[in-house]
């Protein structure tokens, strides 16, 4: 089992670098994550050991993006293969809306006009949802279901309409429900995460994006994916009422 962390380092609101790392590291339970030697802006990030929260030094951020654990096969469909950079969908996230916890409560506010550092791109239908649906139609490898599919899936998938900011202990504690969840393991979601998952529009963007990937997988002679019947149950076993009023027909 390794770990893959997909992290960034940004400069004055800018990517400068991402990419992934695998390590497989632990301690007292809680892992840990090397940031290689890298230039940032001239400026050297020194190899050193940081926990899944923003950590500054000389003038730079670096932040792990997502954190997956998965068996790591040459060729596998996996969630990581379904996203894009974090640059990319931080950009795209710009033109969607922006959640926060203020004063105990999750609420909207204003999309900044640039990407927020306190803050990730969610993607609301989750990849690890979106990959599940896919192996259980049989397509667990990129080659089976060819390039020119997979980048359409990863189009929209990635798209806006399927992104927005949130803070990110709360979209940290969503992508852990969601594991859970598809692996069938008990857990208690974080109550942060769970209104915020509540609220009717990230339903609806949820909703949507599923049935967006099946209609384009349709088109394409692709007829058993069920990434929306995937995503309720997931909903379900994570105890999220469905809000009907917003589902789309």
């Amino acid at each position: 089992m390794s770990v893959n962390v997909l992290w960034a380092v940004e400069y004055e609101d800018k990517i400068l670098w991402n990419g992934s790392r695998f390590f497989g590291w632990s301690h007292s339970s809680t892992l840990f994550y090397r940031i290689s030697t890298s230039q940032c802006a001239g400026r050297p990030l020194s190899s050193s050991y940081y926990s899944p929260v923003t950590s500054s030094f000389e003038n730079a951020i670096a932040a792990p993006i997502d954190v997956i654990l998965e068996e790591r096969e040459p060729g596998k469909l996996t969630a990581a293969i379904l996203k894009k950079s974090s640059s990319v969908t931080r950009k795209a996230a710009l033109l969607s809306s922006t959640f926060t916890k203020q004063g105990g409560r999750i609420v909207k506010v204003d999309t900044p006009k640039s990407p927020p550092k306190d803050k990730q791109a969610d993607h609301v239908l989750e990849a690890q949802t979106l990959a599940k649906a896919f192996h259980k139609a049989g397509y667990k490898t990129t080659e089976s279901l060819g390039s020119r599919i997979l980048k359409g899936v990863k189009d929209i998938f990635n798209h806006h309409t399927n992104l927005v900011f949130v803070d990110t202990k709360i979209n940290q504690a969503k992508g852990r429900a969601h594991r859970a969840a598809h692996a069938g393991k008990p857990h208690q979601i974080h109550p942060d995460a769970k209104a915020y998952m509540k609220e009717n529009e990230i339903h609806h963007l949820g909703t949507q994006s599923a049935k967006n990937v099946e209609s384009y997988l349709k088109d394409n002679g692709i007829h058993n994916v069920a990434v929306k019947e995937e995503r309720q149950g997931a909903l379900k076993t994570l105890k999220i009422k469905r809000e009907r009023s917003l589902d789309i027909n």
